[in-house]
């Protein structure tokens, strides 16, 4: 009887003992809930600006897009942008979907390629370290992995890239980020942030980009629970003179869906958006896979009362 006796106060002990165990274990997971929710508060608001407005035009915008059909596709695309503004949470950081070796890694090699050719041309015979540092607020904006692949194709021409903090590269996923940190192959200005809040948050610095190389992965409509919305970025890069004058590259990769369903129809909504912002996207390359990379050179566009003066005065 009394084994009997102790081995019904074993368990009621060891129960005794456990309670307060779960108990403080529920309290460091409150705990941290609550330190997750306060850091989440300390995030740049998100916000979409109106259209760059023209000197002296009256507050009319810089520029309209003139062609119907590509019109229409910009409107939707921009209700929709719009209306993800008011949807879902824009946690500070969130997991990429990126996996460690892509599939389709031949394409980015293929894509890296081309874009270092199209800046290079552009430079013209000037040095891209000279364009950066005649100014600090010149960069180079990248959304890259802890892979490197864009800046390292960078690197194998301009070698100098590896150590300036002039390559801005946000990165939302934290994991990559202290990854892309480790190492000591480069000393970019990477930061723990998504590209919508660094774009928000520096939109006042004048910061001017030689190349913007937007490599979302995702979709043009992006993630409704996440707030994410590539398209939205595109109209931040456009509507806050990001690109650099006289003449930049931009890049983007999208996933195809409605209402952009199409590489037309993605095209349409950028050249539409750098139309209304007085500027010219011309389509330089295309490739269509599991997503879809377009590759542009963006230019001021010319002011039509500028150029007939020229045109009189000749």
């Amino acid at each position: 009887q009394q084994q009997q006796s102790k081995q019904k106060q074993q368990p009621a002990s060891a129960s005794a003992k456990a309670k307060p165990q779960q108990q403080q274990h529920r309290q460091k997971g409150a705990s941290r809930l609550e330190w997750w929710q306060r850091l989440n508060l300390i995030k740049p608001a998100l916000l979409i600006p109106a259209p760059r407005v023209a000197a002296g035009g009256g507050g009319r915008s810089q520029g309209r897009i003139e062609d119907e059909a590509i019109a229409a596709v910009h409107t939707r695309v921009v209700q929709l942008a719009e209306d993800r503004l008011q949807r879902g949470r824009d946690w500070l950081v969130r997991d990429s979907d990126y996996g460690p070796a892509p599939t389709h890694g031949a394409i980015k090699a293929q894509v890296n390629a081309a874009i270092v050719k199209t800046v290079e041309n552009l430079c013209d015979g000037e040095s891209l370290e000279s364009i950066l540092s005649a100014d600090p607020r010149n960069i180079i904006l990248l959304l890259d992995t802890p892979l490197y692949g864009t800046t390292t194709a960078l690197c194998e021409l301009w070698a100098d890239l590896r150590y300036s903090q002039q390559v801005v590269i946000p990165q939302a996923d934290l994991g990559h980020y202290f990854e892309m940190l480790r190492g000591n192959d480069f000393y970019v200005g990477v930061r723990a942030q998504r590209l919508d809040h660094w774009l928000c948050a520096n939109s006042g610095f004048g910061f001017r980009s030689l190349l913007a190389f937007l490599d979302y992965e995702c979709r043009l409509a992006g993630s409704l629970s996440a707030r994410l919305c590539p398209a939205a970025d595109i109209m931040r890069y456009f509507r806050w003179g990001l690109p650099m004058e006289p003449a930049s590259v931009l890049a983007i990769t999208v996933g195809l869906e409605e209402p952009a369903s199409t590489v037309e129809k993605v095209d349409a909504f950028v050249r539409g958006e750098a139309s209304l912002n007085g500027y010219e996207a011309e389509l330089v390359q295309s490739w269509k896979y599991r997503m879809a990379t377009l590759l542009y050179i963006v230019r001021k566009a010319r002011d039509p009362a500028e150029m007939i003066g020229e045109m009189s005065g000749l």
